[in-house]
């Protein structure tokens, strides 16, 4: 029987694997090139007052569990005290062998805080002294956890109107060794329907766009600015994949719209369309990478949205249908104009691992010879678990080439979550090791190492075009 969380052996089932894992993985540097910290708190070296703060103050995943475990809203987004909310956690976590959230819960507290023993009811009053005495006004901030992750780069997600304030200051900041760079959030952009959004750019930039002309010259600026603080990516998230051929007038639909005349769906859908593949093209040219999350819907339960908001952990998978006919009508029509640019497909149900797959396999070929230049993006969201990892890999290299995967992103708004990129290590390492142990793969060690340290840290360097410091 092999101890709890054993963290020389930890999730390495074999001797290769864990001489792998210990010679090749352990100590790369991080790209996290997709996720959700704040700039500011980057900046300002953001501290936590306590453990609940930390872990609880935003996490939904967190969330979501304890509402499964009958713990009452107060002591999860309401006003108990910090310490009630953890014991609430540690009530919940004590209760979830299999779900991800147990692992990362017992990795976070050993590798920011060298804590060993699992969390539960007997251990958490304990667990919270320890914890409290390296955290509040003097204690470990957001660029304590970033260096102790060894993270090299990270991949902010920004608002499209955004100055970039703190990004400018980071850069500017000499003891700052991490790379921050932001990234190109598209869907408000696309929220064409909405007046707040045209108030805003009037507002901000003192532009109306009425026309479609305009209004993609004005993105135009935005991204362009992008580019002077660094940028390297656009983002989008769309709950459905709707592409499909355009049949309606995309700059009448936006007149129309800016001037609260009627609009049906199509020709909305249309407009969207439109504006996206133009998009696509502008990235291309700037040599960005586009990154495109699919099937996540937000906030279904209407109730609780009423009640506490949006982003407080009632989302869940769309019904996707058929997403390969939106899927090929857009990469056709970006392949078709030249313009494709670098593309990551984030499929949040795995049950879509192959459509997605072989999908862009039928992208691959490019002038630039990129490698894995239509990329599969790591296990997301519902499938960031130990069994989704291992299925997102599996078919990985059934499908196309895994040595050129650019790897784990945390996709997370935690400091913490870079424990996540041990685990994906820890599965990596683990599935090469079980193949060389089944006499699939022969062990080279150099060729493994290539292996190893190209998927956990370089490809993506390369795809993103991050030069080294």
């Amino acid at each position: 029987m092999q101890k709890f969380y054993d963290d020389s052996d930890f999730l390495l089932k074999d001797p290769v694997s864990k001489h792998i894992y210990e010679n090749f993985a352990q100590r790369l540097p991080i790209v996290d090139y997709h996720c959700h910290l704040k700039p500011d708190e980057i900046y300002k070296n953001k501290r936590f007052e306590d453990i609940s703060e930390l872990w609880l103050g935003k996490d939904h995943y967190k969330w979501r569990l304890m509402r499964a475990n009958g713990i009452e809203e107060e002591r999860i987004t309401g006003n108990a005290t910090p310490k009630d909310k953890f014991m609430a956690w540690a009530e919940t976590i004590e209760r979830c062998p299999g779900n991800p959230l147990y692992h990362w819960t017992r990795m976070e507290l050993q590798l920011f805080f060298d804590i060993k023993i699992p969390l539960n009811r007997k251990t958490a009053a304990t667990i919270w002294e320890e914890t409290s005495s390296r955290l509040g006004a003097k204690g470990l901030g957001a660029r304590d956890f970033i260096a102790q992750s060894n993270v090299s780069v990270i991949g902010t997600t920004d608002d499209p109107l955004s100055d970039l304030y703190y990004h400018q200051q980071i850069k500017a900041d000499a003891t700052i060794d991490t790379q921050v760079i932001p990234t190109f959030r598209l869907d408000k952009l696309l929220t064409l329907e909405s007046e707040e959004l045209f108030a805003e750019i009037f507002d901000k930039f003192q532009q109306e766009c009425l026309t479609l002309t305009d209004y993609l010259a004005f993105i135009k600026e935005r991204m362009n600015y992008f580019v002077a603080n660094g940028c390297r990516s656009v983002d989008l998230g769309v709950e459905q994949v709707l592409w499909k051929p355009i049949l309606t007038n995309p700059a009448k639909t936006f007149e129309a719209l800016r001037h609260n005349e009627a609009t049906s769906p199509e020709e909305i859908q249309d407009l969207k369309t439109h504006i996206l593949l133009e998009i696509i093209e502008l990235v291309y040219d700037l040599n960005w990478v586009f990154q495109l999350h699919f099937g996540a819907v937000g906030s279904v339960n209407q109730e609780a949205l009423q009640r506490l908001g949006r982003g407080t952990g009632f989302d869940t998978i769309a019904d996707q249908g058929n997403i390969a006919n939106g899927l090929l009508y857009l990469l056709n029509q970006a392949n078709n104009r030249h313009k494709l640019p670098r593309t990551i497909l984030y499929n949040i149900d795995g049950t879509k691992n192959v459509v997605t797959e072989t999908i862009a396999a039928c992208f691959q070929d490019n002038e630039e010879g990129i490698k894995g230049k239509m990329q599969h993006g790591p296990a997301w969201w519902f499938q960031d678990t130990l069994r989704g990892n291992y299925r997102q890999l599996e078919d990985m290299a059934e499908q196309g080439i895994l040595m050129n995967f650019i790897g784990m992103t945390t996709d997370s708004r935690s400091f913490l979550s870079y424990a996540r990129h041990d685990y994906f290590r820890r599965i990596l390492c683990n599935c090469l090791g079980s193949w060389i142990m089944d006499g699939e793969m022969p062990y080279d060690e150099a060729f493994v190492q290539d292996f190893i340290e190209a998927v956990c840290f370089k490809n993506a360097q390369k795809y993103f075009g991050i030069e080294n410091r």
